[in-house]
C-alpha cells in the first residue's frame, strides 16, 4: 500500500506544482502606423466570457474615433485559448468584430534588464479572421 501511494504522489508531482497562469483579466494592445491608431482593450471573464473593444482614430481627425465592440466565450486548454463569438446573422451596429474561431496562447515575457527580471503575460494571436490582429501581442495588464 505504501508503495502504490508513494508511486501516486510520484505521477502526481508535475501537476501539483505546475504553474498555471491565471487567464481572466483585462488586456490592452496599442498598434499605430501612419495614417491611424487603433486601440484593442480585451476582458476575459473568470465563467469564461469576454468583451473585445477596438477604437481607431485616424491621424487626419484626432477628434473622430470609431468604436467596434464584439462579445463572446473563451474555453483553455493549457495556454491555448479558443473564441467563440456570435454567428454572423447576429452582428449589428453594436457588435461589429467577429473572434469567432480565433486561436491564441499566453506566455510569460520577460522584461528588458533595465526592469531587473520581471515577466509580463501577453496573449499572442495565431489564427484569427481578423487579419490585422494575428501575431500581435495583448499585454495583460494589472490589477489594481
Amino acid at each position: 500500500m505504501r508503495n502504490h501511494l508513494t508511486l501516486l504522489l510520484l505521477f502526481m508531482s508535475p501537476v501539483i506544482f505546475a504553474q498555471t497562469m491565471d487567464v481572466a483579466g483585462d488586456y490592452y494592445l496599442k498598434w499605430e502606423c501612419d495614417s491611424h491608431q487603433i486601440e484593442y482593450k480585451l476582458s476575459l471573464q473568470e465563467e469564461g466570457s469576454y468583451e473585445l473593444n477596438t477604437y481607431t482614430t485616424e491621424r487626419s481627425s484626432a477628434s473622430e474615433v470609431v468604436q467596434q465592440q464584439e462579445e463572446g466565450t473563451w474555453l483553455s486548454e493549457g495556454d491555448v485559448l479558443t473564441f467563440s463569438s456570435k454567428s454572423a446573422k447576429d452582428f449589428d451596429e453594436e457588435y461589429t468584430v467577429n473572434l469567432n474561431g480565433s486561436i491564441a496562447r499566453l506566455m510569460p515575457k520577460t522584461l528588458s534588464e533595465t526592469d531587473e527580471g520581471k515577466t509580463e503575460t501577453v496573449l499572442i494571436f495565431d489564427t484569427s479572421k481578423i487579419y490585422c490582429i494575428e501575431g500581435l501581442e495583448f499585454v495583460k495588464l494589472s490589477r489594481q
